[in-house]
């Protein structure tokens, strides 16, 4: 498709790396003329230069736009250098982390200068180049904005506020024929991206762990995809698009945001549910056999592991209240059904019963290491396993064991019923 973007000028912040770049090299394939406003002077210089040998036109302008003046010079430059400018793309910032607690009001207010006041200079000494032709800005924002990922204040008001400043420039400038749109990213692996990563104990196992939210090829977006989208909105062919935030990735299989106070009502729903399950076992126990009641009841049980393992949302959340219930006859059903028919072996065969109960301090362990490689929903698959053999107990594993001794014939076990 051609996006018509031929000998246009795309002025570019934070073009030197990441998706910046990305979006240079797009628009440059696409025959426009990027300007690279970014204050890295040699990753600026060098991607002029790989973009100059391919044969396209380019311009590296190096600077600091956090230093209140440069955006002016930004816009001149580009002038002087072209003549005009047709599309302005806002992309420069960085996640600083300024938080709430660990930080300083001082700090916010030059996050905010980092991450946003910019985005406003650029287009506001950019705008009279911009009426002279139908013209586009595409300001990048990030999903911080709507989701927060805590710690990030500045970083993460600054994209809100780029949202809102979206629509509302969209709005004024309609009657100049000026689109307005942004780019909401979600996880994109830019250089930007590998450092935060770095940040952790362990940078592939949090990479494993965003990526296995992510329900398209659960993967991160590439910033070729981002650009892709870049180049589309600032085209001749996106002319009656204006004031769209337009997410990219943005779904993602995860439930934020559980306060403590509702993670403990669902703990107080799954006990209460044990509760009403071990006094209604207890009272269903003298109309249905014990054997088949926990047959019932650990079917119940792997069904809910199973909504646990393959869905998302609050379906497996609501799944492990249920299995409160589902668990609450089996220990005392087991432990009955193990010692019955014991005859003078019942003691013995009690002590030895107690003692082999160790799945409260293996399985918790085991379920840890599996999250720790992958996520937590595989790991129940270790209690799956468990009511796998629960199962298996109540259908056969209960049923009486004949031992041969010398001096006669010893059973050991329950009679099935």
């Amino acid at each position: 498709m051609d996006l018509t973007l031929k000998d246009k000028v795309v002025a570019i912040t934070g073009g030197a790396k990441g998706i910046g770049a990305q979006i240079g090299r797009t628009v440059a394939e696409e025959g426009a003329i990027p300007v690279i406003v970014d204050k890295d002077e040699n990753s600026g210089q060098e991607l002029e230069c790989k973009l100059l040998r391919q044969g396209a036109q380019a311009k590296h302008i190096a600077l600091e736009l956090a230093d209140a003046p440069r955006s002016r010079e930004a816009v001149a430059r580009t002038l002087e250098a072209f003549k005009q400018i047709d599309a302005l793309v806002n992309n420069a910032g960085v996640n600083d982390k300024v938080g709430l607690e660990h930080a300083s009001p001082e700090g916010y207010c030059a996050s905010l200068r980092r991450n946003l006041l910019h985005y406003y200079e650029m287009a506001h000494f950019a705008l009279s180049a911009l009426r002279n032709s139908p013209a586009c800005i595409l300001n990048i924002a990030s999903k911080t904005a709507l989701t927060g990922r805590g710690g990030t204040s500045g970083c993460a008001s600054a994209k809100g506020a780029i949202l809102a400043l979206t629509r509302d420039w969209a709005v004024e400038l309609l009657p100049c024929g000026i689109r307005v749109s942004a780019i909401v990213p979600a996880e994109v692996m830019t250089p930007l991206y590998q450092q935060w990563l770095s940040t952790f104990q362990n940078p592939e196992q949090k990479l494993q762990e965003t990526v296995s939210k992510i329900p398209l090829g659960k993967r991160m977006t590439t910033a070729a995809e981002i650009s892709a989208m870049a180049a589309f909105l600032i085209s001749d062919k996106t002319s009656h698009i204006t004031g769209q935030h337009v997410f990219v990735v943005f779904v993602q299989h995860t439930s934020p945001g559980t306060s403590e106070k509702l993670a403990a009502n669902y703990l107080k729903f799954h006990l209460l549910g044990f509760m009403i399950g071990r006094f209604a076992g207890s009272a269903v126990m003298k109309v249905i056999a014990a054997p088949r009641l926990l047959l019932i009841f650990a079917a119940g049980a792997l069904i809910s592991l199973l909504v646990v393992i393959s869905t998302s949302g609050l379906a497996p959340i609501w799944a492990l209240v249920f299995i409160g219930f589902f668990h609450s006859i089996m220990l005392p059903t087991i432990f009955a059904l193990s010692v019955k028919g014991l005859g003078s072996y019942t003691k013995r065969g009690s002590s030895l019963l107690v003692m082999s109960i160790i799945g409260g301090a293996m399985i918790p362990a085991l379920m840890g290491y599996i999250s720790d490689a992958s996520s937590i929903q595989p790991a129940f698959i270790v209690p799956l396993a468990c009511y796998v053999y629960v199962l298996y107990f109540a259908l056969r594993g209960y049923r009486p064991v004949t031992v041969e001794q010398a001096g006669g014939t010893v059973r050991l076990g329950v009679e099935a019923r």
